[in-house]
């Protein structure tokens, strides 16, 4: 093995600022119907998720039967803070936008394509405090998941699940670019067995360390590919998961083009979604956590030249 694979490697098992671990054995129930609706959902019990994150997530289950991860709308401990700032430079957190993060994120990549897991908002009866659920039932576990789960599932399925799994996981890092996403990482992809046609596939979840969370975002035009290749979660994840389908599929490097080409496709949909749709995409988070003129400020950005600039500078970055 040699440095940079061993070191690569080592990198997955570090804390990570925003994880909640999965398991090789997680199972994703897709036909659990949890859209968000008029009302939110009251939380009838919680249970505390053991291992500790910025993000302060902890089990729920609703009143309408689902279990929920939620996320508040909180600050975040100044220490963990200011690490996930010096190793996301020039970024800077606002933790409390991370539900709004959450909504932006999941229905962006919805729009664009991409399976992401449903979700809901929820709600404490007695504090009448808003959270953001995510509908992952059985698919949040502990103890992580092996770097090796990813290559296993590009190479011990079929041709046709590897090029889904390989389509999805630049998609994702194309949709990651246009969010400002710092914190993908293997742990917040959801691996997945059908049990109905036994393929394999991936559905990438959390979105809270992105968009909205990121001051500035996006007027201020910062790049992912800016940030450091050694520090940022996202980009020395991507950078070990390119390395392992490189050196450990022997058709990736045939058909690499092909799945930049899809990921591009995917992210010059958003160039379709005019000004109204978005506006009605941030309608869906509430105004505890976004106001109303912050929106508007949004919708104007989105309905500029600036979208389709920051669009056109990841594909030609990082999709061709």
């Amino acid at each position: 093995m040699d440095n940079f694979e061993k070191n690569e490697q080592e990198s997955q098992l570090e804390n990570k600022e925003s994880t909640i671990e999965t398991s090789s054995e997680a199972v994703y129930h897709s036909d659990i119907n949890a859209q968000p609706g008029l009302f939110p959902v009251e939380i009838l019990q919680t249970k505390i998720i053991g291992k500790a994150t910025a993000q302060n997530p902890f089990y729920a289950q609703g009143a309408d039967g689902v279990s929920y991860v939620a996320k508040p709308a909180r600050d975040i401990d100044n220490s963990i803070k200011t690490d996930i700032e010096q190793r996301n430079k020039p970024c800077k957190i606002i933790s409390a936008m991370t539900p709004a993060a959450e909504i932006l994120g999941t229905e962006i990549a919805r729009y664009c394509g991409l399976a992401v897991p449903e979700y809901n908002i929820l709600i404490d009866i007695e504090t009448r405090e808003l959270f953001f659920g995510s509908c992952v039932e059985y698919a949040h576990q502990h103890g992580g998941v092996p770097p090796e789960r990813l290559l296993s599932f590009i190479t011990g399925g079929t041709p046709g699940e590897a090029d889904v799994v390989c389509k999805q996981l630049w998609a994702t890092h194309g949709i990651d670019c246009f969010l400002l996403n710092i914190d993908r990482h293997l742990g917040n992809y959801l691996y997945i067995n059908s049990e109905i046609f036994g393929n394999s596939y991936i559905m990438p979840f959390d979105f809270g360390l992105s968009s909205l969370a990121i001051d500035g975002w996006p007027k201020n035009d910062t790049h992912l590919s800016e940030l450091s290749q050694l520090t940022c979660n996202s980009n020395k994840n991507w950078r070990y998961i390119t390395h392992v389908l490189r050196e450990g599929h022997p058709r990736y490097g045939l058909h690499e083009q092909n799945y930049k080409r899809h990921a591009a496709n995917m992210l010059l949909r958003l160039n379709e979604m005019n000004k109204d749709q978005f506006s009605s995409l941030l309608h869906k988070i509430p105004e505890q956590w976004l106001a109303a003129k912050e929106k508007q400020t949004l919708a104007e950005w989105w309905d500029s030249p600036h979208k389709e600039i920051r669009i056109q500078k990841i594909i030609d970055e990082q999709l061709t």
